[in-house]
């Protein structure tokens, strides 16, 4: 592939994840999910730094001089990712466990 379509695809999608971490944040903080906010807000940081500082999009002449470092920089924020969603994951099995054993407890009470 070519390195200016390479770096057009990839920049063209880094704006949307920003925006999309930030908007998580957010709504973490708003509704009081504190510890899921605790993981998500390191990111959300490195990203409005990176943002503030201009060094978020892949240049095209420098693309191959930071291949190593932007990969492993991806690769880390792929586990924080992973993580979460393996906290909300369980979460939401935690939830439907507890409201399938609440509905039970109901039943037998009546």
């Amino acid at each position: 592939m070519d390195p200016f379509v390479a770096t057009a695809n990839i920049n063209r999608w880094i704006l949307l994840e920003f925006a999309l971490q930030a908007a998580l944040s957010i709504l973490l903080l708003f509704t009081g999910h504190w510890i899921l906010f605790l993981v998500a807000v390191p990111l959300t940081c490195y990203h409005a730094m990176l943002f503030i500082r201009r060094q978020h999009l892949i240049d095209v002449t420098e693309v191959f001089r930071n291949l190593n470092t932007d990969k492993k920089r991806r690769m880390i924020k792929l586990g924080v990712y992973m993580i979460f969603f393996t906290i909300c994951v369980f979460r939401v099995v935690l939830f439907a466990v507890n409201l399938i054993l609440n509905d039970d407890e109901d039943i037998d009470s009546h």
